[in-house]
């Protein structure tokens, strides 16, 4: 585990639409360099082969003016003076053996190739992320996944691109991608928040569309979302007034009751009770 004399080791395999995207996200998510510091540093460690091509421009995070380079140069390079406790590692290669992966302590793997994605499920005792997408379609597994859906959801196949064949000649380019790099920055975020002593949770794996929304292929049951209470634009009446100050008063109800009753906010009745109480500007409007 990293020290103040050891930088916390993050390597991500791939540069591409996840990688590149999830790269942007977290190192300017750690620029004013908080929990770098309380983390001793953070070394992130990127492995690519490829170099930046134009089609990559689209849906990659990367400029005219890097066409030809490395992506994982290009990245070290847009992010060469982020802060003096977070620093970009690049690597030209392609992740062939997890000798290479030894002294991480967190892997992100964003590539098309189930050879990779199995050399970082084969890990022990390391925290790793499984990211991917197709369209609009994404999943994220994680060391905590269970072992035979990973397995499952790994089959051999051929190096295929996150977008639909033609969609980015077409520029009908899908968002999937960018769909996958939130989710993934997120669980990095929440781990890094964990390991400075915040409690936080993150879903064990993710399977999400952008048109369909989560679904459920893990056994997991998804919450269904809960409808939230019409915002109101009507000045408050005497009788709301008496609702609210009667169901907090007398019946103990909360407030998830009170404002479907009413027809306004949670948020809205915060700041219309603090009023009341206050007696003073209680006809103002806030937080509707």
């Amino acid at each position: 585990m990293n020290t103040p004399q050891q930088p916390l080791n993050i390597c991500i395999i791939g540069a591409g639409g996840i990688g590149s995207n999830t790269c942007v996200l977290l190192v300017n998510a750690l620029r004013n360099g908080v929990i770098a510091e309380h983390l001793g540093g953070i070394e992130f460690h990127l492995y690519d082969g490829d170099e930046v091509e134009e089609a990559n421009l689209i849906h990659q995070r990367f400029t005219p003016g890097q066409l030809g380079m490395l992506k994982v140069d290009a990245l070290a390079e847009t992010f060469a003076d982020i802060h003096d406790a977070v620093r970009l590692t690049p690597h030209g290669i392609n992740l062939r053996e997890a000798a290479v992966l030894e002294d991480a302590d967190i892997v992100i793997v964003a590539v098309d190739r189930p050879e990779p994605r199995r050399i970082v499920h084969s890990l022990e005792g390391k925290e790793w992320y499984d990211s991917r997408c197709m369209g609009d379609f994404t999943l994220l597994l994680t060391d905590q996944s269970d072992p035979t859906t990973v397995d499952a959801l790994t089959p051999e196949h051929a190096p295929a691109s996150c977008q639909p064949e033609g969609a980015i000649e077409s520029g009908a380019i899908q968002f999937g991608f960018a769909n996958a790099a939130v989710h993934l920055a997120d669980a990095i975020m929440r781990s890094l928040l964990r390991r400075c002593g915040h409690e936080t949770e993150f879903p064990n794996s993710i399977c999400d569309s952008i048109t369909k929304g989560r679904i459920d292929i893990f056994g997991t049951p998804v919450e269904p979302v809960m409808k939230a209470a019409p915002q109101a634009t009507e000045p408050w009446s005497d009788e709301d007034d008496r609702i609210l100050l009667d169901g907090l008063d007398h019946n103990g109800r909360d407030l998830d009751e009170i404002s479907k009753k009413i027809g306004r906010s949670t948020n809205a009745l915060f700041h219309r009770l603090r009023r009341l109480l206050e007696r003073e500007n209680v006809s103002m409007e806030a937080g509707e």
